[in-house]
């Protein structure tokens, strides 16, 4: 049976940024948390997946060309990368025009929901699909 995990707790342990702490394990996989601060020297887990959840604050990853690039790779299929071509406070937009479907993807926050949208010409025609998020209940709300 999984246990449940309180993240927040396991954070306020400690206070050293950039040292990943062990809370669990899913499949075999560990589930780490770890606090940062500031920069932090580019590296890669080139066996690994992360998956980066920020709590509070804000996190901006990017590749060593310096384009942060969103790799989208739906069912198992060959991964298709996709640059940033727009940010703000609120939105985020990545573009690959030489892609089939979709061409762009894009994330726009209002309030604490979210819309994310894929977009491009399908069938002769400018095509958008949209997927609307809510939070989950009991989510901790950063006003």
């Amino acid at each position: 049976m999984l246990e449940k995990v309180n993240l927040a707790e396991k954070l306020a342990g400690f206070e050293e940024p950039f040292s990943p702490r062990i809370v669990g394990y899913y499949n075999d996989t560990k589930i780490q948390v770890a606090k940062t601060k500031g920069p932090f020297v580019w590296h890669s887990h080139p066996d690994t997946d992360d998956l980066f959840l920020v709590l509070a604050g804000s996190l901006r990853v990017e590749l060593r060309d310096g384009t942060p690039t969103y790799l989208a790779q739906p069912q198992g299929a060959p991964a298709v990368a996709f640059k940033l071509t727009q940010s703000t406070d609120s939105s985020v937009r990545f573009e690959n025009p030489a892609h089939d479907f979709p061409q762009r993807i894009e994330y726009r926050r209002h309030g604490h929901a979210m819309r994310a949208e894929i977009a491009g010409p399908r069938g002769g025609q400018e095509r958008v699909i949209g997927f609307d998020y809510q939070p989950c209940a009991g989510a901790a709300k950063e006003e």
